[in-house]
């Protein structure tokens, strides 16, 4: 018997045992035609099979998840920060303190001398002042726009008196004398500018104004903005946390915004001065185990001539150990009126690589871990795109565009972008956007693993009432509103942040194959019993009959003997190759 009868002689054997639905019924078949049809069977089974476990494997190696949503009730959970911003960013009563002061006492200038100027060029076109202030201002100075303007009045006319006791405000100076003269130089100055056709900008005209304010703005450092922002002790009137007292300015981290100036967030992680940051925990649904706050816009200081054109406080909710992102996640608060806002948490886990998520955990495994401090934030994804932008503007235009700036550490020796319409700079933002939006530009940020968010239901009222606003008058400051002054009504915004109930919703992925919770064996298991009932047992029965197989063909190659034709007593044998060596 050649190699081949030996192979058949098993298939055979094989054939006439098996338990596998379709060859069994095919052994037994003694009609040609029946045979056929079972073996075809069999064999279009079998193919199936392999096709179905082959589908199996390969799905298995793309690493795909599968995905999960729970509710689950928890005796406590850990309260979010909560970060508020005011929508002016200049408190122009404190630039002006900062400008005098400066001025009087460089000694003690809260900024560096070299930037006064830019105060000043704030000052002259956000924050006008009464025409004495004005006048108080520009005799100290003598310097900035304000004694620039000066010398050009000064260096027209031989008498000087006249400017000083009269003089022509037809231009648009808005006061005699050397006030008007004054007023009148930055009038012709800044229509001189706007009439130059290489700096007009086909943008609308507050698009224009705020690019131009940025690019000044952002030229001061986080200390010099916070100086002239909105102070705590003034922005923060009330604070309450489970009923509990926390009008404390060491509760709240600062931080700054190029869009919303001073921020300040309760109970975040990463507030060293706060032994309870970040791990303030509500027992209780309900406004009475949550944060209450009452804010102060102090409309009365905000920038004028179109560089606030909106009032109201910037409140984001969100995980203690992350940056606010008060752009991209934050809600508008009107004044004179209180905001209930019902959290509740989402927390949403990712898979690594291999997996489809491919999500990071770490600022190690990008390439801005230098921009993010000791203390620093937990990876978000959003931040890492931020810092990927800056970068590409820094690294393609030279410049750092003032929208994502996230603090002096990432400024480098850059300065702001100029935003002006046909500038270089300018075209080269622009450029670069549409590079990213096209996919030319790809940031290599990943999602979080582990994400925190929360869902808000925001409902508002009226507040304070008709009938609490002498007593809120009297509470909050406001009894003695000078006729200049902003009314309660326009200032004052109330804030309740508390959990709806006590339960978490979580997103949770995880692989949809795997070998220790046995979802591979099912899906295997699957694939092979579908079509021919495959179990572990008849597994068994092919694998025997491999090595019958094997040991008959190495018998008859190595050996040179004959394997004679096998036949397996009713118990079955489980060697047939060894019987056949003689």
């Amino acid at each position: 018997m050649g190699v081949l009868g030996i192979l058949a002689a098993s298939w055979n054997n094989f054939f006439d045992n098996t338990s596998a639905s379709g060859a069994s019924n095919a052994a037994r078949s003694k009609h040609p035609l029946r045979k056929t049809a079972w073996l075809f069977i069999f064999v279009l089974g079998l193919t199936l099979t392999i096709w179905g476990v082959y589908q199996v494997v390969v799905e298995y190696l793309s690493y795909p998840v599968s995905t999960t949503i729970a509710l689950r009730h928890y005796s406590k959970i850990q309260f979010p920060a909560v970060t508020i911003c005011n929508q002016n960013r200049v408190d122009c009563e404190r630039l002006q303190r900062v400008i005098e002061e400066c001025q009087l006492t460089p000694g003690q200038c809260q900024v560096n001398v070299t930037k006064v100027g830019i105060l000043e060029k704030i000052n002259a076109s956000s924050c006008p002042l009464p025409p004495q202030e004005a006048l108080q201002l520009a005799l100290a100075s003598g310097l900035g726009a304000l004694g620039g303007a000066v010398g050009d009045v000064l260096g027209g006319v031989g008498d000087t008196t006249g400017i000083i006791i009269g003089g022509d405000t037809s231009d648009g100076g808005g006061g005699g004398g050397l006030l008007g003269g004054i007023l009148g130089g930055l009038g012709r100055k800044k229509r001189s500018l706007l009439d130059n056709e290489t700096l007009k900008d086909d943008r609308p005209a507050d698009v224009a104004l705020e690019n131009e304010f940025l690019e000044l703005f952002m030229r001061l450092d986080n200390h010099e903005r916070a100086s002239i922002g909105h102070a705590f002790d003034e922005f923060v009137l009330t604070c309450t946390f489970r009923e509990g007292n926390c009008k404390n300015s060491s509760f709240f981290w600062p931080s700054q915004s190029p869009n919303y100036g001073n921020c300040y967030t309760f109970n975040s992680g990463i507030n060293g001065k706060d032994p309870q940051g970040g791990r303030r925990v509500s027992s209780m649904s309900g406004p009475s185990f949550g944060l209450t706050l009452v804010l102060n816009l102090n409309q009365t200081n905000y920038m004028q001539r179109g560089q606030t054109t909106q009032a109201g406080a910037r409140m984001v909710i969100h995980s203690s150990h992350v940056r606010p992102m008060t752009d991209e996640f934050g809600n508008d608060l009107i004044p004179n009126t209180l905001n209930s806002v019902a959290v509740q948490e989402i927390v949403i886990g990712r898979e690594p690589a291999p997996y489809t998520s491919d999500c990071i955990t770490e600022w190690s495994k990008t390439n801005y871990s230098d921009f993010i401090p000791s203390s620093g934030y937990n990876y978000t994804l959003s931040l890492c795109q931020r810092f990927c932008l800056m970068t590409t503007f820094q690294d393609t235009c030279g410049c750092f565009h003032p929208h994502f700036l996230e603090g002096d550490m990432n400024r480098g020796d850059f300065l702001p972008c100029s935003l002006t319409h046909g500038s270089n700079q300018s075209e080269c933002i622009t450029r670069v956007i549409e590079e990213v939006d096209v996919g030319v530009r790809n940031c290599s940020c990943k999602v979080e693993c582990l994400e925190s968010d929360y869902k808000l239901s925001l409902s508002q009222s009226q507040w304070p009432s008709t009938q609490f606003s002498d007593e809120a008058r009297e509470q909050y400051g406001f009894a003695e509103t000078k006729p200049n002054e902003t009314s309660l009504e326009q200032n004052l915004v109330k804030i309740r942040v508390f959990f709806n109930s006590l339960n978490i919703q979580h997103v949770t992925e995880s692989p949809k194959y795997s070998w220790s919770d046995g979802t591979m064996i099912s899906a295997l298991g699957g694939a092979l019993s579908l079509y021919l009932g495959i179990s572990v047992v008849m597994a068994i029965e092919f694998l025997e009959f491999l090595i019958d197989v094997i040991l008959n063909v190495y018998s008859f190659g190595i050996r040179g003997k004959k394997v004679k034709d096998q036949t397996t007593s009713a118990k079955g044998s489980v060697a047939w190759g060894l019987n056949g060596l003689k």
